[in-house]
């Protein structure tokens, strides 16, 4: 829980500075509260909201000012491992521990697509910029893009060697990246569906990957305790942060560009 929690505080960080101290001790009352079980992932809707997924199955909503709770419930079969909300604020989905993943309405809470493709845990989702499609990755060591409106099953990228744990499009949409505990990144065109790159510059598992809103950089976290900031392009390091003494884990970036927000 402490590292969802951690991750969602350094979201509201990014919004507003003046009330992070606040909203550290009033998000720990309000998720012991709950008693839903261990907060396993989170994330901010673009309607203000906060979507948090538990270890129980069940996915809740909670205003961002009040952090009280709103809106429908969602239920898995088993544990979340992974949400993420459309650009669009449309969708909701939801990867779980039996290897399901279900997008939802958020408007009406309905359960839209259950896309039952993966053998292993959902570890990691992410929707491409225009929203048409949904990119999932698994401890099945496979990523599987589908198109959002039917629940088809596009494609299934295969190379890595290990669980895939992070996943980030471009925001052309040209390229997904992946991080996986085999310690490399891949970079997949997405007109192709094939690896052109395999960047190897962590030592350890990759677990958290971010675009840059400028579009010409991503940042890559790590178990190796290290931050490595990659052009794309030309898939050249362009920076190196150190500081964690455990495995980085979460990445934002603020809106402008100007700071990279890190959670261990």
């Amino acid at each position: 829980m402490v590292k969802s929690l951690l991750t969602l505080i350094l979201v509201l960080f990014v919004f507003s500075v003046s009330c992070f101290a606040q909203t550290i001790a009033n998000l720990q009352r309000q998720v012991n509260s709950i008693n839903a079980g261990v907060a396993m992932s989170v994330c901010v809707t673009p309607t203000g909201q906060i979507a948090a997924g538990f270890s129980n199955g069940k996915i809740k909503f909670f205003e961002l000012e009040t952090l009280q709770q709103v809106g429908p419930e969602l239920e898995h079969d088993d544990t979340i491992a992974c949400i993420s909300v459309s650009h669009n604020g449309e969708y909701l989905a939801s990867g779980a521990g039996d290897g399901t993943v279900i997008i939802w309405n958020l408007q009406t809470g309905e359960k839209v697509h259950l896309l039952t493709d993966h053998t292993m845990t959902v570890k990691a989702i992410a929707f491409s910029p225009d929203d048409e499609y949904l990119a999932t990755g698994s401890y099945d060591k496979t990523i599987k893009i589908w198109r959002v409106k039917d629940g088809q099953l596009i494609t299934t990228l295969t190379g890595h060697k290990d669980w895939v744990s992070s996943l980030a499009f471009s925001l052309d949409g040209v390229y997904l990246f992946s991080g996986s505990l085999d310690a490399t990144i891949r970079v997949w065109d997405l007109k192709s569906n094939k690896n052109i790159k395999t960047i190897l510059g962590h030592g350890l598992a990759v677990y958290s990957i971010v675009v840059f809103p400028d579009g010409k950089r991503f940042a890559s976290g790590s178990l190796d305790r290290t931050i490595k900031i990659w052009e794309i392009g030309s898939w050249k390091q362009l920076n190196l942060l150190t500081g964690h003494t455990e495995a980085v884990t979460s990445l934002i970036v603020s809106s402008d560009s100007r700071y990279l927000i890190s959670s261990s």
